[in-house]
């Protein structure tokens, strides 16, 4: 995998995958244009994490809950580095690594999806960016296999009230749907 292999970690593995991997699944990803397309189209920030929790792809909705940046400078970051997490302080790897990740709830969601192929959570982002505050999220996460490679597809919301709904999709493409309602409903496989 790469670059963290022998760094320690406290919670989740510090491991990550290498620029060249992450690439080359962006670009696997990228040429399926239905998905790029009706991610594009989403309401709801939507992005592709691998194994390792970097990001692999994001839709223009997630970029715009950041300020607006270019997708380029989040492929192969992690969560709590994006949106400066407060839990990053004393880590030893990054994200997901340090002790107080532990009770984190996107750590933890992220690691039940792992583990059951699927996780509804909601929470409170702990942010340094413009001083310490809270972003209250709720997030649904579906494990997915691309390819052969398995992702976390993420639908990621700013509030506690709002439910991912994969009907929002419906003018994508009719496999493309069936996709999302698989995802939504925990399916662990992803045909395509």
């Amino acid at each position: 995998m790469g670059a963290h292999a022998d760094s320690e970690s406290y919670f989740l593995t510090a491991e990550q995958q290498s620029a060249e991997h992450v690439n080359a699944t962006l670009r696997g990803i990228l040429r399926w244009e239905p998905l790029r397309r009706a991610m594009d189209h989403a309401t709801d920030g939507l992005l592709l994490l691998n194994e390792a929790r970097q990001i692999i792809y994001t839709n223009a909705a997630f970029r715009q809950m950041l300020a607006p940046v270019e997708a380029s400078e989040l492929i192969g970051k992690r969560i709590g580095d994006i949106f400066h997490c407060s839990r990053l302080i004393g880590t030893p790897s990054g994200c997901g690594t340090g002790m107080a990740c532990r009770s984190c709830h996107a750590a933890n969601g992220l690691l039940t999806a792992w583990r059951w192929g699927g996780s509804d959570f909601k929470g409170r982002l702990q942010v340094l960016d413009e001083g310490p505050r809270e972003i209250p999220f709720r997030a649904r996460v579906e494990s997915v296999v691309v390819g052969n490679e398995r992702l976390l597809f993420c639908a990621l919301s700013m509030t506690h009230a709002h439910v991912f709904d994969p009907r929002i999709l419906q003018e994508a493409p009719l496999d493309l749907y069936e996709l999302c309602q698989l995802l939504a409903s925990g399916g662990p496989y992803c045909p395509y």
